[in-house]
């Protein structure tokens, strides 16, 4: 005590010391203790919480190394001596005689500690004192296997630092768990049974243990089937295969490296544990992806070749679930020639379990396993979600377009299906019940552009749905767009149809004032599909389409053009002749041109500018007439065929009046009977000047240009004259050339060819009507119908499915 009270008179010394010598700055540290103890106990009302020290929780008996927090300040004790906790963190002696909050943090279902919540206010903290600490939070003692949920009425318990109302613990045997104190209605129920417990109006106390007592497993087990990995899980399966009607398990006997398999009952797809009896197996992960298959005493195996064994040591086996049915991999079949799955065979009269070789798995002969998982009666297999949508592709014109995407859900809700796009032209919303919004911007650029939007829902095989937008198209003229790059830029044209050559693709030609362009294709305003028939488009019609620039053999032109719209009738003047050419023998004659006119209605004049030719127009039939030649030279002359605006030459000759012997004349066939074996014939464009030469393009004959007078063809040595021959089906004619017959040489290409052997498809069945031959190929292929093809200017013959092009017409060499 003396010298206690000589140590405060010196402070005080010092201190008025500083006052009255202030100008010398002179401070004094105080000393502070290295750490701080004191002694803790656990006070509660119910001492048998101490049940739960096997695990280390659940317990008010300090251990050791244990935590307590004073303020932010951790103090912690030793096994040696478990009620005393120290801390030695610089500062720790402040708080001695301060009002302090003393606490252990747990959650209510803690993973280690003592599971006990402690938060205690403490006035002038005084750590000579042994400090009773009490919980609080309480407890609910109950004994069950299995997963229970806990429901009170309003939030009590706390996870993870948040109250809440419901919780749902695995329990083992005698377990606890950690609850708020407060008022509320509580049931609490096992997952598999479904038996619930209730209290009303519960008064929960901190510090108290409540025995909610046993909750008994009165659930019924039977043997579903599963076709999910996710519910592969450790436990007892029943392993069968359907065959027709019946079902046959595989039992859990080995006999000569086979397992038979025996019928078993399914009631309403299930299999009740009476029947099961024998066919129990047990199938448990070993590691992952990799499963062991064991009766309960020995682990199934591959032992060799076709043959199982039954083994002692953990055998692997590599499961996938495919078509409802599961292929179940011997683990160490790594050779791809030999890998080994577990399937069922009939083959022979079998009916037996082995592992056989995986090409098998969709044999005839072979059928694959199906599992059956002993569960609860009341517990549903994992069902696979799936989506489907009621379109997986869309296309919009360039202005943009506002639809719907229908979403239909199985075995999840709707309402969960996440929806991503992966382009900002486009927005796609959900409403929540399965229709997706969508809406798409004005493409502004000279480009298609295509997105996709993306449905999908965890373990759902995700929905695509492909969103094209036509492109902003440049308006030109054709003589623009002849003069543009080829490249993929957008064009738009607008003319007037003044050819047409294929109706099924829409291969035509378009005019405009300043030039004209061939089409190949004709396409819908999105273009998906083809469109020229249901485009209703003419010769005649203004249309204005969608293309870029290509070429075909050097000449300009457009492709898979996009159609825009139509008018008709158009509005530019044009008109088509039959041919442009009449060549006249020198006995003279009449021929008829024939000609439409469009989008004119004017009169028709003609002129001629040699008295030996006259003619005459009535309703789009233009009649050339020539007088004999009576001398020896050609006379050729011009027919001037003018309307409005428009104005035609057509160039008329008359050959020389014969001064030795006459020329072959070769007759026009207007009736098939009356061809025959050893007749000489020419084949002739039935509407235009060409006829078959002589000459052999790479896949097909190519077409000579010949002089024609009423019925009669002149032929020059290019004209391939053909000898007919009788064909080797019934009723038919062969093409002979003098080295080959002609044949239709694919069904794949329009190809025209000629081969030395005469079979069916060098047999040709003809008819004609009109004058017009209709001449198919009788083998097998289905372009068989040989037709003349004007081709841009590169006539030629071959061979196609359907009358597309112009029919043939068959001269034939007087006899």
């Amino acid at each position: 005590k003396k010298m206690k009270k000589f140590f405060s008179l010196m402070l005080v010394a010092l201190v008025m010391l500083g006052v009255t010598a202030c100008e010398q700055n002179v401070t004094i540290d105080t000393p502070k203790s290295e750490g701080l103890s004191f002694y803790a106990e656990i006070a509660m009302t119910r001492a048998n919480l101490e049940q739960g020290t096997d695990d280390g929780k659940w317990t008010t008996v300090w251990e050791g190394n244990e935590t307590l927090y004073v303020n932010e300040f951790a103090f912690t004790n030793t096994e040696s001596e478990p009620s005393k906790f120290t801390c030695t963190t610089e500062g720790v002696a402040d708080l001695v005689g301060q009002d302090v909050t003393i606490k252990m943090d747990n959650n209510s279902v803690p993973e280690s500690g003592k599971g006990i919540m402690i938060e205690q206010s403490i006035t002038a903290f005084d750590p000579t004192s042994t400090i009773n600490l009490t919980a609080k939070n309480a407890f609910f003692r109950f004994t069950y296997t299995g997963d229970v949920t806990f429901t009170l009425s309003q939030p009590l318990f706390v996870v993870d630092g948040a109250e809440v109302d419901t919780i749902t613990v695995t329990a083992d045997g005698d377990t606890w768990v950690s609850v708020l104190p407060g008022t509320a209605d509580l049931s609490f129920v096992g997952s598999t049974n479904g038996e619930t417990k209730t209290k009303e109006n519960f008064n929960i106390v901190a510090g108290k243990i409540y025995n909610l007592g046993t909750l008994t497993d009165n659930t019924v087990y039977v043997y579903k089937p599963i076709t999910s990995l996710v519910d592969l899980t450790d436990g007892e399966y029943i392993i069968v295969a359907t065959v027709d009607d019946k079902s046959y398990a595989m039992s859990d006997t080995l006999s000569s490296g086979k397992i038979n398999g025996s019928e078993i009952q399914l009631t309403d797809g299930i299999v009740s544990l009476e029947n099961a009896e024998g066919f129990v197996w047990n199938i448990a992960e070993i590691t992952d992806g990799n499963f062991s298959i064991s009766n309960g005493t020995k682990y199934l195996s591959w032992s060799s070749s076709t043959s199982f064994g039954l083994v002692d040591d953990v055998y692997s086996w590599i499961p996938s679930s495919e078509n409802e049915g599961w292929k179940f991999v011997a683990g160490t079949t790594t050779n791809l020639s030999t890998v080994r799955c577990i399937l069922f065979q009939t083959q022979n009269g079998n009916n037996r379990f082995a592992p056989y070789a995986v090409s098998n798995f969709t044999s005839t002969d072979y059928k694959p396993i199906k599992l059956y998982k002993k569960m609860a009666e009341n517990e549903e297999p994992y069902k696979t979600p799936i989506i489907t949508a009621d379109i997986t592709s869309k296309s919009v014109g360039v202005e943009g377009e506002k639809f719907e995407i229908s979403v239909t859900a199985t075995n999840f809700d709707v309402k969960d299906i996440v929806v991503e796009k992966d382009v900002e032209w486009f927005t796609a919303t959900h409403n929540g019940e399965g229709k997706i919004a969508v809406s798409v911007a004005e493409n502004a650029t000279t480009s298609v552009r295509e997105g996709y939007i993306t449905i999908s829902y965890p373990g759902a095989t995700s929905v695509v749905v492909t969103l094209s937008q036509a492109a902003n198209a440049v308006k030109v003229t054709i003589a623009e767009f002849l003069a543009a790059a080829e490249d993929d830029t957008l064009y738009e044209l607008s003319g007037t149809i003044i050819s047409v050559v294929n109706t099924t693709y829409g291969n035509f030609t378009i005019m405009d004032d300043t030039g004209e362009v061939y089409i190949y294709g004709l396409y819908s305003p999105e273009g998906a599909e083809k469109y020229w028939s249901e485009s209703n488009a003419k010769l005649g019609d203004d249309i204005t389409i969608k293309t870029v620039r290509t070429s075909h053999n050097g000449i300009a032109q457009g492709a898979n053009a996009i159609f825009v719209e139509l008018v008709s009738p158009g509005t530019r003047a044009f008109w088509t002749f039959d041919k442009t050419d009449v060549n006249f023998a020198s006995n003279g004659g009449s021929e008829e041109v024939n000609v439409e006119i469009y989008n004119l209605d004017e009169q028709v004049t003609v002129a001629s500018d040699n008295a030996q030719f006259t003619a005459s127009y009535t309703d789009g039939v233009l009649t050339i007439t020539a007088a004999e030649n009576t001398v020896s030279e050609v006379i050729e002359g011009k027919i001037t065929v003018t309307c409005g605006t428009l104005s035609q030459t057509i160039t008329v000759s008359l050959a020389a009046k014969s001064t030795g012997e006459e020329a072959d004349a070769w007759t026009l066939v207007t009736d098939a009977s009356t061809l025959a074996v050893d007749d000489q014939v020419v084949l002739v464009a039935s509407n235009a000047d060409y006829a078959l030469s002589t000459n052999q393009k790479t896949n097909n004959r190519g077409a000579v240009a010949i002089s024609k007078s009423g019925n009669t063809i002149l032929i020059d040595d290019d004209v391939q004259i053909l000898t007919l021959e009788a064909g080797t089906v019934d009723g038919t004619f062969a093409f002979y050339t003098g080295s080959g017959y002609l044949y239709a040489a694919s069904s794949s290409y329009n190809h025209l060819k000629t081969q030395t052997t005469n079979n069916g498809n060098s047999s040709w069945k003809i008819t004609i009507t009109d004058g017009k031959a209709s001449i198919v190929a009788q083998g097998t292929n289905t372009r068989n119908v040989m037709q003349y093809n004007p081709n841009n200017g590169s006539p030629l013959f071959a061979c196609y499915s359907s009358a597309s092009q112009t029919a043939i017409a068959i001269y034939k060499l007087a006899k």
